[in-house]
């Protein structure tokens, strides 16, 4: 078996690497950035490609995306995580006509097209409600509009003054090296608008499933408003009720790695915000129960605590194993 490792802007496809050398799995790494990546692939001898989508710019992702899904539709090749996975990861709009569609429960959300559908929609909107850039992680791009006179400049700022071609778009600022605030000019956000009810969220629980694995923990609400990006989490046993909810969701879709964080207001309502296929991780441990790092295995009906450190190179050792059992079923030794 021969493991083909996408290459991309984001340098955390080194850890695909890294894992596989750990673990002793032959691999390849693959230029998918470059302009004979369909040549490079054809002849790199690979029975399936891991990938690692770019999550800093929407045209870098845009690419990238296109050919993970000729990669895997057109040339018919296993990608890990799956295509449907990686569309959904940074891109709030795609994730939105998919929850909608199925009929999943999450915050009412609306993407607009159009300057005058989204004046329209300012208009009659109910206050606060939260702006959300399609891209960006850490609350990054996130707005929360408390009036119509905010909401109207985000409009012009989105959509322009009615000549499409002219419209800058809204700059969003970056700090650099963490000590210099500038604006990230190439993460303009343009020509939509994302418009999500306000939520009175308690947690925000981030449960993860790859492969059999499970994990999970509560992201808090902090200072800002938001539990994404706080920095601050709880301990413990996640609700059965979100474990079921990303079970029941990965089973019937066939997602393999994804991590789903789910809102629990303050009526005790349970609504899925994002899903992510590739996430950050800062802490330690994903699991931690009675202050004791693991994970669950579903089995029988049960979600069985193993004890043990389960967050290795960030989970991308997990994500391997998992690539190379899902080769195996398709007959690959």
């Amino acid at each position: 078996m021969k493991i083909g490792i996408l290459k991309s802007h984001n340098r955390d496809y080194k850890l695909y690497v890294e894992a596989c050398e750990k673990l002793g799995i032959e691999y390849k790494i693959v230029d998918f950035i470059g302009k004979d990546w369909i040549k490079e692939c054809l002849e790199s001898g690979c029975d399936g490609f891991m990938a690692r989508p770019p999550c800093d710019y929407q045209e870098r992702k845009a690419v990238y995306d296109e050919r993970l899904m000729f990669l895997n539709r057109n040339m018919g090749k296993p990608v890990y995580p799956g295509v449907d996975e990686c569309l959904f990861y940074e891109n709030k709009r795609s994730l939105v006509n998919w929850l909608d569609y199925y009929k999943l429960p999450h915050p009412h959300t609306v993407v607009l097209g159009s300057r005058k559908e989204a004046l329209d929609y300012v208009e009659h909107a109910k206050y606060p409600f939260v702006s959300k850039r399609a891209i960006g992680s850490a609350a990054s791009g996130v707005i929360i509009v408390k009036s119509k006179i905010h909401a109207k400049v985000l409009v012009n700022q989105f959509f322009g003054w009615g000549v499409p071609g002219f419209t800058l778009g809204k700059i969003y600022w970056s700090w650099v090296k963490k000590k210099y605030l500038l604006p990230s000019l190439g993460t303009e956000q343009k020509h939509y608008m994302i418009c999500q009810d306000f939520c009175d969220v308690r947690w925000e629980h981030r449960i993860i499933r790859i492969g059999n694995t499970f994990l999970g923990y509560k992201k808090v609400v902090g200072k800002h408003g938001f539990a994404s990006g706080s920095g601050l989490a709880a301990w413990g046993e996640p609700p059965r009720e979100v474990l079921d909810m990303v079970r029941d969701i990965t089973d019937k879709f066939g997602f393999r790695s994804i991590a789903i964080d789910i809102f629990e207001t303050g009526d005790g309502k349970y609504l899925i915000n994002e899903m992510q296929a590739l996430f950050g991780s800062v802490e330690r441990s994903l699991l931690n129960i009675d202050g004791k790092d693991g994970r669950y295995v579903y089995e029988n009906g049960e979600y069985k605590f193993e004890e043990g450190y389960y967050n290795v190179k960030r989970c991308y050792e997990l994500r391997v194993l998992d690539f190379v059992d899902c080769l195996k079923a398709k007959g690959i030794k």
